[in-house]
């Protein structure tokens, strides 16, 4: 049996930057307005491994209500059974990192 890891650097409700990002996708969805720079810049690559235009504006904020996370990168030390992840490698918004075991 093998296990398969996952780790994820996640932001959300709680995270004052995410808010403030979310409420601008938020009004821009229902204004018809394009996303800020620095708001699509924010979630890149993290919904659902997409970036915002990628995603049908209707359905945008159904992926983000909950929060959205990204994959971290990390190194897995099988003669100590230890895993690494660089400080530098987390994005500075996150406020969890989930490890999941599948």
């Amino acid at each position: 049996m093998s296990l398969t890891l996952e780790v994820l650097a996640f932001s959300g409700k709680e995270n004052k930057e995410y808010l403030k990002h979310f409420n601008a996708v938020k009004f821009c969805v229902e204004n018809e307005l394009s996303y800020p720079i620095e708001t699509k810049e924010f979630f890149k690559g993290k919904v659902n491994g997409y970036d915002l235009d990628e995603i049908n504006r209707p359905h945008v904020l159904n992926y983000l209500k909950e929060g959205v996370s990204v994959p971290l990168k990390y190194t897995y030390d099988r003669l100590v059974n230890e895993v690494k992840i660089k400080v530098s490698e987390i994005t500075p918004s996150a406020e969890l990192i989930i490890i999941k075991l599948h």
